[in-house]
């Protein structure tokens, strides 16, 4: 414990000592279709796969992707009530030594790897990929109308790892720490957020 407590203070210090540099914001596109009964959400990551993200991924630093959908009902008084929740995560690396780009999805249940041979299949798999399921359509108001809220979040660096760890647990004295000192310093994290506009259920496809 006291050990995670310097590690994530000399982080932070390095953080106070470093300029912070913000690219543009990238255009997110998004979307949701009908899969078995099912509302399901998905989100084209694949204009976050730029530059700087290709250089630290071949210098060896990881990446950790979290995308949190949210299927919300508007409400006058009270605001948006939530009707269906969804939250997907992975982590990608690259291989020097087999020129692979590597994804592990976080599975509750059973981790899944995804080993992809070039920045090509890299950038189709962002695109076409990180999709949710937000709730079965029989459970849902279909004459009500519904807005998509979805929450990107991405991690770099060596501090990738360090939010794997602090996930075994939510309420662990690592997490917190952790929590805490990405909140004050922002360090290697960038958030995005992207919503709908309202719409009926019957407005959706199925796919």
């Amino acid at each position: 414990m006291r050990t995670w407590a310097l590690t994530i203070g000399l982080l932070l210090t390095m953080s106070l000592l470093s300029p912070v540099v913000r690219a543009g914001e990238p255009d997110l596109e998004f979307g949701l279709y009908l899969k078995d009964d099912s509302v399901t959400a998905w989100v084209d990551l694949a204009p976050l796969l730029n530059s700087v993200w290709i250089e630290q991924l071949a210098d060896g630093l990881d990446y950790t992707v979290s995308c949190k959908f949210e299927l919300l009902r508007p409400r006058r008084l009270w605001g948006n009530a939530q009707v269906g929740s969804a939250i997907t995560s992975f982590q990608i690396s690259y291989s020097r030594l087999s020129g692979e780009f590597r994804i592990r999805r976080f599975d509750p249940d059973r981790p899944v790897e995804h080993r992809l041979s070039s920045q090509a299949e890299l950038h189709k798999w962002l695109a076409d990929s990180v999709s949710a399921g937000l709730g079965v359509t029989d459970s849902l108001q279909t004459d009500r109308k519904h807005l998509l809220s979805i929450r990107v979040e991405t991690i770099s660096g060596s501090l990738a790892s360090l939010a794997e760890e602090g996930d075994s647990g939510t309420d662990s004295p690592i997490r917190y720490l952790f929590d805490k000192f990405l909140d004050i310093s922002g360090l290697g994290r960038e958030s995005y957020e992207i919503r709908s506009t309202p719409f009926h259920l019957s407005d959706l496809s199925e796919r």
